[in-house]
């Protein structure tokens, strides 16, 4: 089954936001899914970090003409006025236990170029940490 094929099984109904860190062929499904005047948000292309090579746009680009989607890129550097409210916010919501997160753990700092590599090549889910000691 393809990304595209998996996505519109567990997103039905569409997509009004997508939040992209990755690009390539995550970007190319999500496009596939987006409500008319949905918005995404590009922060990273991790997909292309390795490129030696210029790689191709998403096959799929037209859709962003068709279902009229904004797509914007983003820097944290954009908003750091809001730092304080949003450190705040994500606190209350960390303790209370409403923002839930996933994480991979390696042990052993032998084990950190393995670890950055996987990152590279996504092999972790969630945040990627190395566990010394």
């Amino acid at each position: 089954m393809t990304l595209s094929a998996t996505l519109g099984k567990l997103a039905p109904k569409e997509i009004s936001v997508y939040f992209d860190n990755v690009g390539g062929g995550h970007l190319e499904a999500a496009l596939d899914h987006m409500n008319v005047h949905g918005v995404v948000i590009s922060c990273g292309m991790i997909s292309t970090f390795k490129a030696t090579e210029p790689v191709p746009a998403p096959r799929n680009l037209f859709k962003i003409i068709g279902e009229r989607v904004r797509m914007e890129g983003m820097l944290v550097f954009d908003s750091l006025d809001q730092r304080d409210a949003f450190l705040k916010d994500m606190s209350g919501w960390i303790k209370s236990g409403a923002i839930a997160w996933e994480e991979a753990i390696t042990d052993g700092l032998e084990n950190a170029p393995d670890a950055f590599i996987g990152l590279l090549k996504g092999d972790n889910i969630g945040k990627s940490l190395v566990h010394i000691g």
